[in-house]
């Protein structure tokens, strides 16, 4: 294959990092010893909580601001030493696909891995860490101000890609960030974890990287 031509495009929830968000709540039912379900229904039960949720996605709620926030809405003190390690703590790398994107940069049957990303930046950086992956670029949406499927991200991505968008392989867990980005000519494989789990999801994407031609 020729590596000066393809680049992957990958998401990392769900795709190179399943996330377990009940992890979150259970955390900050441990620091501040209120009930799980309360914190619940204070997070993403309110306006307010889903405004914090979501605005840090696309940059319009700091993180700073986010932290403030969630002590707002359950009423209680969260220092950063140890409202972050919770706040952090819902990933497991999976580290078969991530081999994968090593061996083929490794071994140049592509050129580039960028992150397609909807995760805030503090989450995007732990996972990173934890999954021991350095991509060669990031769209992100707290940058870009919108989420996928927004054509902003993908326009994004083809630019930084500087490859035609059939050149171009797309791993994503949502299967209307799949299809539109199908629509702009993008390789696309859907990531099957939520239907499927891990073990089947990666099999199923390795059969599709292969079908396309990539050896590994």
């Amino acid at each position: 294959m020729n590596a000066r031509d393809w680049v992957i495009w990958s998401d990392v929830g769900n795709v190179m990092a399943p996330f377990f968000l009940e992890r979150y709540s259970v955390n900050l039912c441990r620091l501040t010893g209120m009930p799980q379900d309360l914190i619940k229904q204070r997070l993403w039960g309110l306006p307010s909580g889903e405004r914090l949720h979501w605005g840090i996605l696309t940059g319009e709620v700091k993180m700073d601001e986010y932290r403030r926030g969630v002590e707002m809405l359950l009423g209680t003190a969260l220092p950063d030493h140890d409202f972050w390690p919770a706040f952090n703590d819902i990933f497991e790398p999976n580290p078969n696909l991530i081999q994968v994107y090593e061996h083929l940069r490794r071994t140049r049957q592509v050129k580039r891995i960028i992150l397609m990303t909807d995760a805030d930046p503090c989450r995007l950086k732990h996972s990173m860490k934890l999954c021991r992956f350095e991509p060669d670029d990031i769209v992100a949406s707290y940058d870009i101000g919108r989420r996928k499927p927004d054509v902003a991200m993908f326009s994004k991505g083809i630019m930084l890609a500087a490859s035609d968008p059939d050149r171009i392989v797309y791993l994503d867990d949502l299967q209307e960030n799949v299809l539109a980005a199908r629509e702009l000519g993008v390789q696309s494989i859907h990531f099957l974890y939520d239907r499927l789990g891990l073990k089947d999801a990666n099999e199923i994407a390795f059969g599709e990287l292969r079908a396309l031609g990539f050896s590994f």
